[in-house]
This record gives structure tokens, C-alpha cells and sequence, in this order.
């Protein structure tokens, strides 16, 4: 059954996750949430957030890929 959620639901929902030890995944699972709605509402609620994780994943690529390189 689909449920309604406000987006102030839904930021307490992605609080609680963070505050867990629990992945996404996880979390989603064992309280029957969409992990598609949950990373929907997430990127809705901290854009900036998701901007910088981006930013930080290209970050940590490019220095992995450089160590590669220096390995050889």
C-alpha cells in the first residue's frame, strides 16, 4: 500500500537512517521504505549535500587513480 509521506516525515526518516549503523539498504528494508523514495526525498531535501558528496567522490576517484599510477 502506498503511503503519503511530508517532506518533514521524510526528514526525519533520513535523519534517523544517518543516526543508525545501519546502511540505506538496511534501513529502507527492515522499515519497508522504497530505497528509490528514500534517496528521492533525500536528494530533494539536501541538494547541496548530494552536490558535495558528488564532489568528494570525484575528489577521492582522482587521487585513487593517481596512486594507481604512482604504484606502477
Amino acid at each position: 500500500m502506498r503511503k503519503t509521506r511530508s517532506l518533514e516525515q521524510w526528514r526525519s526518516i533520513i535523519e534517523e537512517q544517518q543516526a543508525s549503523d545501519l546502511t540505506i539498504i538496511d534501513y529502507c528494508q527492515q522499515n519497508a521504505l522504497s530505497k528509490t523514495t528514500f534517496y528521492a526525498a533525500r536528494s530533494k531535501l539536501m541538494p547541496h549535500q548530494e552536490a558535495l558528496f558528488g564532489k568528494m567522490m570525484d575528489t577521492h576517484l582522482n587521487l585513487h587513480v593517481g596512486v594507481a599510477y604512482l604504484s606502477f
